[in-house]
């Protein structure tokens, strides 16, 4: 049933896109579309539709690694799911701007901004991928370019992360390459991958007119570690272990003497990460240039398990001017030293204040080294006494009188595994993405928390949660408020929270935002204060029912409550405006309602089209359903209402004579032992 719904919905909704894209064609430029209730209605569904469909197709690749069969079924319903939302988008995008009334160009303005997606799908064979391992997919960036999608610079190619399907959210990511047929687009993943899975739905690139905000391209924030030293000090993550460490003019110098502190052995090592001996498999690049003596010996360690100058642990790639054509990996076990036993030859004579580009790989008991994009070592084994299982990045020299002077800069690590995932990209989608967003989220406010609600219903149960969400205060505008949405009791809009003595409310309750950040809970927290938001639209175009709570809970509807349907006859200019005054109040019909309870019981009460008391000398009390038609009020029973005048006070026709407080004054004061107390406690809540 629910997929004819969303069909019928679906083909509803491309027939007024398709009769808005007439009716467009025939305006000039300068004519502004009138707005018409069918467009709200439309927006409201396509809205509700397209977050329905979201949570749907979130459950679909859930269903995934269900059995096959299962499998295969989620598997269509996702593809009818994202085609469906694909559709839909458009249509969204171009209602949003009808409603504004600032769509002048139709459609030719919703569809020449090019952008889109494209899904990144990343196949680990054989090995797990951890979290924030490096993702390497390429990329034709030119193609991209050439066909219209994205800038040269790369700024509107962003990489978006869905949480298990929920609303992407952009991480950082590096581009290699840019503007190159051969580019690669590197990521951090945001949790890890098992092995012998693909996850083809968790990322993508999101591309020219779609993106929304500035890239987010910190390397940090990609790579294991990365460092290219453009601070002035240090970062927090090295540790000094021997000699003199600084930054100079965005590369790092280190400056090793011999040190009489020193246990004697060959390497000693000067600086290291603090944060890596837990690393096992792990690349790492760095560009290294000597500017000591020709007897200098500088290099990195990798597998750096222990820095304690008598028992180094690691292995040190070495280099040395003396014999420049040469470099060796020099094993280090408990401060024995291998020597040069797996020794290699460089592509170019490793010279003084010349700069090499080092890149090592280790994984498990193997390395390879390459020397400016050379192979210098060739995934060689080491020998059982020389393996070593995790460790750290380390920077050594030799410990000698003749001292190192040496440069490192843009040091940087990737985890490895020892099978590498393949990532490969999907089919390009176009669309306006940064148009976006879960219904009820800040650039998608909904109409009220029950439109979430009953969008996300699977088997009568709603899969949206408890919490705070963004309602729109203006059905017909763009004013919204974040305020709390009780999805569990069937979707109530917490509209208000009053507690205490908090003098003349009745030009701001329940019809202005005031003081909304505490609308954030439900649970009443403070004395003498009250919060609320503009409730006039959501109450009389939304809304069917009024509920007033007790605010013990900050989770939902507090354990007592009273609640009624609001009247039929009310208007949005008029209800709860307490500015029309006591003798339209007055003389309006009044009629019986019946009031439910939260422990079973239920009491006729009365109110009127504008949802004040009218009794004159109640003050113009609301929300309220009073003992009878003239407005009395009475203890320990049903009927309730909410006191907006201060005692004494006057204001359009009414006289508070405290008498017209008939509420609780506190959760446990249910149903009220008096109404002249001044002192309201409790929340409002619509749906």
């Amino acid at each position: 049933m629910a997929s004819k719904l969303s069909h019928f919905v679906l083909f509803s909704a491309l027939l007024l896109f398709s009769r808005c894209l007439g009716e467009n064609a025939k305006k000039s430029q300068t004519t502004q579309p009138s707005k018409h209730g069918e467009v709200y209605r439309a927006k409201s569904e396509i809205d509700s539709l397209i977050y329905k469909l979201t949570l749907d197709l979130n459950t679909f690749n859930d269903k995934k690694t269900l059995a096959t069969a299962m499998q295969k079924d989620a598997e269509k319903l996702a593809r009818v799911a994202k085609e469906e939302i694909a559709l839909l988008k458009p249509v969204q995008h171009l209602l949003k701007k009808l409603a504004k009334g600032n769509d002048s160009s139709g459609y030719q303005s919703c569809m020449t901004e090019r952008g889109g997606k494209i899904p990144v799908r990343i196949e680990a064979t054989g090995s797990a991928l951890p979290k924030h391992y490096t993702i390497s997919v390429p990329v034709n960036h030119r193609q991209l370019i050439d066909r219209g999608l994205t800038r040269d610079n790369g700024d509107d190619l962003q990489v978006y992360y869905h949480d298990n399907g929920q609303h992407p959210v952009q991480i950082d990511r590096v581009i290699v390459g840019l503007g190159t047929k051969s580019a690669t687009v590197q990521f951090s993943l945001q949790a890890p991958i098992s092995a012998n899975t693909v996850d083809d739905s968790s990322y993508s690139l999101v591309l020219g007119a779609a993106v929304s905000g500035s890239a987010m391209d910190n390397p940090d924030k990609v790579y294991a570690f990365h460092d290219d030293f453009s601070s002035s000090t240090l970062k927090k993550g090295w540790v000094k272990n021997w000699g003199q460490w600084s930054v100079q003019n965005g590369r790092l110098l280190g400056s090793t003497m011999q040190s009489k502190d020193l246990v004697k052995g060959n390497i000693e090592v000067g600086l290291y990460l603090k944060s890596g001996f837990q690393w096992k498999d792990v690349e790492v690049e760095l560009d290294l240039m000597e500017t000591g003596k020709k007897v200098s010996a500088p290099g990195p360690f990798l597998r750096l398990s222990n820095v304690n100058p008598s028992k180094t642990t690691g292995w040190w790639f070495e280099y040395y001017p003396v014999h420049a054509d040469l470099c060796t990996m020099r094993p280090q076990a408990n401060n024995k030293d291998g020597g040069w036993k797996y020794k290699g030859k460089l592509p170019t004579a490793f010279k003084l204040n010349t700069w090499f580009h080092f890149k090592y790989r280790v994984l498990g008991d193997r390395f390879s080294q390459w020397a400016n994009g050379k192979l210098v070592h060739n995934n060689v084994q080491v020998g059982k006494e020389w393996k070593i299982s995790a460790g750290t990045l380390g920077l050594g020299c030799y410990p000698s009188s003749h001292n190192c002077k040496t440069l490192y800069d843009n040091i940087k690590v990737t985890l490895l595994v020892a099978t590498p995932p393949k990532s490969t990209l999907g089919i390009f989608k176009p669309g306006l993405l940064s148009q976006s967003a879960l219904l009820g989220e800040k650039k998608l406010p909904a109409d009220s928390c029950k439109q979430i609600h009953d969008a996300s219903l699977v088997n009568n149960q709603p899969r949206a949660k408890n919490g705070v969400y963004w309602i729109k205060t203006d059905l017909q505008g763009s004013s919204s408020v974040q305020t709390y949405c009780d999805m569990k009791n069937g979707g109530w809009t917490l509209v208000g929270k009053i507690s205490g003595k908090v003098g003349n409310i009745y030009k701001t309750w329940l019809v202005s935002n005031f003081n909304t950040a505490a609308l954030n809970t439900p649970k009443i927290t403070k004395q003498k204060e009250f919060a609320c938001i503009d409730a006039h639209s959501l109450a009389v175009e939304e809304a069917s029912t009024v509920l007033l709570s007790s605010g013990e809970r900050a989770d939902g509807l507090g354990s007592k409550w009273v609640m009624w349907r609001l009247p039929g006859d009310r208007e949005k200019h008029s209800f709860w405006n307490h500015a029309v005054g006591a003798s339209a109040v007055k003389a309006a019909v009044t009629t019986p309602v019946m009031v439910y309870a939260w422990n079973g019981n239920k009491k006729i009460c009365y109110h009127n089209k504008y949802g004040i008391m009218p009794h004159g000398s109640h003050g113009g009390s609301y929300p309220y359903a009073s003992l009878n038609t003239a407005g009395n009020t009475a203890t320990n029973d049903y009927c309730m209402a909410v006191g907006v005048l201060a005692k004494g006070s006057t204001a359009h026709g009414w006289l508070q004579a405290s008498t017209g407080y008939d509420s609780p004054s506190s959760d446990s004061d249910w149903p009220n032992r008096s109404y002249s107390h001044q002192s309201p406690r409790l929340t409002v809540w619509l749906k």
